[in-house]
């Protein structure tokens, strides 16, 4: 059984610089769709988000959006973000691994998506430009998953499936 013809895998091939350029410019939307994630799944769980960071090193630009401070940092392209809620707020164990769920969870959402849209098209530009959003929306729901901890400019960080693990291995609350 042949799945494509020796020009369409021409084709998928000389798209290949567009899959790859898509992945990479695709970290910050990944970043920022990630980090609203867990903002939404916070502000779901009942906790209060103070403020959504993303990018590191100096911020550029801050706006409020949605009673959401947001704020981008000068290393976009970096990657990395974090959501702030507020100090002393009572968050049970569920409602903490909502919040951490909430980021991955989201990337894959956005990854589904656009390869629901990508696959209704027939050009191959399209297509490998969708199904590199798709790649790097993955790797990052899997990246953050993966229990390490994580560089956010200056500062480390558990990811959040270290935090995940800390939270199913810690003492009830």
């Amino acid at each position: 059984m042949t799945f494509l013809s020796e020009s369409g895998a021409a084709a998928m091939i000389a798209q290949a610089p567009v899959f790859f350029a898509c992945a990479l410019l695709s970290a910050p939307v990944s970043t920022l769709v990630h980090e609203l994630g867990h903002a939404l799944a916070a502000r779901l769980a009942g906790l209060h988000v103070t403020k959504v960071v993303v990018g590191g090193g100096a911020a550029w630009l801050r706006l409020r959006l949605l009673g959401l401070h947001l704020e981008f940092g000068r290393a976009l392209l970096a990657g990395g973000g974090t959501t702030h809620v507020e100090p002393g707020t009572h968050r049970s164990r569920r409602r903490t691994a909502a919040m951490l769920l909430g980021g991955p969870l989201a990337n894959l959402a956005l990854g589904l998506a656009v390869a629901a849209s990508a696959s209704t098209t027939a050009q191959p530009v399209l297509l490998a430009a969708g199904f590199g959003v798709v790649a790097s929306q993955v790797a990052f729901a899997f990246d953050a998953l993966w229990p390490r901890p994580a560089r956010i400019g200056a500062t480390t960080l558990p990811s959040d499936g270290q935090a995940l693990l800390a939270l199913l291995a810690g003492p009830a609350k």
